[in-house]
């Protein structure tokens, strides 16, 4: 599997899956640009993978902002004058503090902020990516198992992330005359930051230690584990490869067997 001459745009690349799919995307070959909100973790990760003989360049992006797409797509092109995967992986959970809250005290600033960035944001990256996908290129996106089971108290989360498995099997016919593939990696709990944090915000809400949450967490996995972001990026970088020429419009989930279709 060889991604020599390619060029990968990841967002949510500065930490966690994406900026772990940046690194094996860059092992292979790629040049990879990653894009974030926050500019010392792009642009750490990205000096990681140079660091290491690769070719990376970090963009702060907000990916919720049509303007700021726009902008980081633009200087990709500049440079590189394509884009032949794009991953969209960045992602919310909602406003920090407020893991757990009923549709019925939910603010709407704070459901509008979690579409802003899952569904909002995947458009705007594909939107402003597609023209410059050559024949063979390939759009992957991030949803979650929350969005295949729902939540209690997430349904702002839960909801936006179904939305992502619609828009990939639709935007698959948009592009399937060009021979641009677009596929879904559906990951369940994953051992990122991101989900470290949460763990321990659902500790103190719940008034119980960490190993608590985890064991909570875990318990559903036939294995008892929870997916390392390696074992998630690595099903992103197959759907990516010309091993992957007959998926299309697909949704794999990489989950330990923690949710089974």
């Amino acid at each position: 599997m060889s991604f020599e001459d390619k060029v990968v745009i990841i967002t949510g690349a500065g930490k966690g899956i994406g900026k772990v799919a940046a690194q094996q995307f860059s092992d292979l070959g790629a040049t990879v640009i990653l894009m974030a909100r926050t500019t010392s973790e792009v642009k750490a990760a990205a000096n990681e993978i140079n660091t290491r003989g690769g070719n990376a360049l970090g963009l702060t992006t907000d990916i919720s902002n049509a303007a700021s797409v726009q902008l980081s797509v633009d200087r990709v092109i500049a440079e590189y004058g394509k884009v032949d995967v794009l991953v969209n992986n960045a992602a919310t959970a909602g406003p920090s503090g407020k893991t757990v809250t009923k549709l019925i005290d939910m603010d709407v600033a704070d459901w509008d902020l979690v579409y802003a960035v899952n569904s909002r944001g995947t458009m705007l990256m594909s939107k402003a990516c597609i023209p410059h996908i050559p024949a063979g290129g390939s759009i992957i996106n991030l949803s979650s198992t929350a969005g295949r089971s729902g939540m209690s108290g997430r349904t702002h989360y839960c909801s936006s992330k179904a939305s992502i498995i619609g828009f990939t099997k639709a935007l698959s016919h948009e592009l399937g005359d060009e021979n641009i593939r677009v596929n879904c990696v559906v990951p369940g709990a994953t051992r990122t930051d991101l989900l470290d944090n949460l763990f321990k915000r659902m500790a103190a809400e719940a008034g119980v230690d960490v190993d608590t949450i985890i064991k909570r967490q875990s318990s559903n996995s036939p294995q008892k584990r929870i997916t390392g972001p390696d074992e998630v990026a690595q099903v992103i970088v197959f759907l990516a490869s010309d091993a992957a020429s007959a998926m299309n419009g697909q949704s794999l989930d990489p989950n330990s067997g923690s949710f089974m279709l």
